[in-house]
């Protein structure tokens, strides 16, 4: 072989050597992002599902090691904040205790005395009272049916023997029924309310009802339960329009989605995924939560829908937002933190990085400084332009420093690593993620609103899927009433048996916003 093949030969084989090396980078970086990932589920499985973490946990071992090696190294990457101290506030646990019964719960008294045998000193003298020791314990009576019998007097004329008429052209007169919300069926307000509470807030699937009412010595079936949710939603529709009424009157509406299984859907399988969407919005200390069952997650109806509504809104990242709210003038679109964060959290999980180790730390500082906007109730009394002020000298700083630092950060990373990728997520929303800094109307993230979206999820492992489109609109319905109720601290049972006991003789407009607000305790 001549010395110019073997040249030849050895280019080949250091370009084949290149790419080689280049394949199993790739690779590796492939496997490593697949482990990252499985160890990411096996604790969104098997973890804590908190995301809470101890500072020191943070600074101490490998981190601090690494951070002190990046700065010898890399002195810019941390631009000097390093170093900053910290300050984790100290507390106090309360030694734990029973609870006292509150006073509310009703007391059933039980004497205990000693036999009259008993009450003769050794020196013969009788005993006398001199106090008593009292001590409690909690019981329960099993909830109980029972059946409301309406007599209705009837009278009629015994001397004329109905030969006079009067003008209503009957002699007989009977005592009128009062209205009543569902006429031909045997449900009082007060049962439908406790069958719509144990299943949207409690939970609770009518199949499971149906067993627990035969326990009882009663059959209901589960279908009757079903046509009379329907028909009472059908009675209701008109809090509808009052409850997107009152989401309107607020400065700020939340916005999330999640999925919903809807059968029977025209021209759709039933295993097609629905959507349940959910807006919160109205006064601050009068909360609406408003959920609608729509067939796509596509956010075009929104605007429409909101009758191009000016003020703020508050939603995720999904792509569907920013495309059908970017020429919506009249609308500041802001971010969530919590996702943002989210994201540094889970690689931290998986790798303790130290990247993802310190953002956490400067948004536990920026969470802190809400948390003292949430103890003055600044929110609830719309003192926003006190909220913007607090938030501009105390978390504008830091947040100006982290996205000095996740720009210098981002350069040293790989791309599509997952501290790459929360990074890069990060970055691309920071303009609305920050916009909360300069309208107080904005939470720093939209947690208010997925706390609503828990619920719904919660119910939906319970009872799988809506039987048909009409069952779906009714379930949304009663969720925005059970969680609204919530939301205003209201009891839910107690909000819808006065909604549906007036509903009946409810017949205007008027009408029905005046029994809403009695039913939140608005009036």
């Amino acid at each position: 072989m001549s010395r110019e093949e073997l040249l030849a030969e050895n280019e080949e084989l250091k370009v084949l050597l290149h790419n080689i090396q280049k394949d199993n980078a790739s690779l590796r970086s492939k496997i490593s992002s697949l482990e990252n990932l499985v160890l990411g589920y096996r604790k969104e499985l098997y973890g804590s599902k908190s995301e809470k973490i101890d500072p020191s946990e943070i600074l101490q071992g490998k981190l601090f090691n690494e951070i002190e090696e990046s700065q010898n190294d890399s002195p810019g990457l941390y631009n000097g904040h390093a170093d900053e101290k910290v300050e984790v506030h100290s507390h106090t646990r309360k030694k734990p205790g029973r609870k006292p019964i509150p006073d509310h719960i009703p007391r059933e008294e039980i004497i205990h005395d000693i036999p009259e045998s008993e009450k003769i000193c050794n020196c013969g003298q009788e005993l006398s009272r001199i106090g008593e020791e009292t001590s409690e314990k909690l019981d329960i009576i099993p909830q109980k049916v029972f059946v409301v019998k309406h007599i209705r007097y009837k009278y009629a004329c015994k001397h004329c023997n109905g030969d006079e008429r009067n003008e209503a052209g009957s002699v007989i007169k009977t005592a009128p029924l009062p209205p009543q919300l569902l006429p031909q069926s045997i449900a009082t307000p007060g049962l439908v309310a406790y069958l719509l509470t144990s299943k949207f807030v409690d939970h609770l699937p009518f199949y499971r009802m149906e067993k627990i009412f035969r326990r009882m010595g009663l059959e209901l079936p589960r279908s009757t339960m079903c046509n009379w949710t329907k028909q009472v939603y059908e009675k209701c529709k008109p809090f509808v329009s009052i409850l997107k009424q009152q989401l309107l009157e607020g400065s700020l509406i939340g916005i999330d989605e999640t999925t919903l299984q809807v059968m029977k859907e025209p021209n759709r399988s039933n295993t097609t995924k629905s959507y349940m969407w959910l807006f919160r919005g109205g006064h601050p200390d009068k909360p609406v939560l408003l959920y609608l069952y729509r067939e796509t997650r596509s956010a075009e109806f929104i605007p429409k829908f909101l009758n191009r509504y000016q003020g703020c809104i508050q939603t995720d990242a999904f792509s569907s937002y920013d495309s059908n709210f970017r020429n919506w003038k009249g609308v500041l679109h802001g971010g969530c933190f919590a996702h943002a964060r989210r994201k540094f959290y889970s690689v931290w999980q998986s790798e303790e990085d130290r990247i993802a180790g310190y953002v956490i730390l400067r948004l536990r500082e920026v969470y802190a400084v809400e948390k003292e906007i949430r103890k003055q109730k600044l929110h609830s009394l719309c003192l926003f332009s006190k909220i913007q002020k607090i938030r501009e000298e105390k978390s504008k700083p830091i947040l100006d420093d982290l996205k000095t630092f996740l720009d210098s950060a981002y350069s040293q990373v790989l791309p599509k690593s997952p501290i790459g990728e929360a990074i890069r997520y990060t970055l691309n929303e920071w303009e609305r993620l920050t916009i909360y800094l300069s309208h107080g109307e904005f939470y720093i993230d939209n947690n208010l609103v997925e706390n609503g979206i828990r619920p719904f999820v919660i119910g939906r492992k319970n009872w799988l899927f809506s039987g048909s489109p009409d069952g779906a609109e009714a379930s949304t319905f009663f969720f925005s009433i059970v969680q609204t109720a919530i939301a205003n601290k209201k009891d839910p049972y107690a909000v819808l048996r006065t909604l549906f006991e007036g509903v009946p003789a409810s017949h205007l407009t008027q009408d029905f916003e005046s029994l809403f607000s009695k039913s939140m305790g608005w009036v």
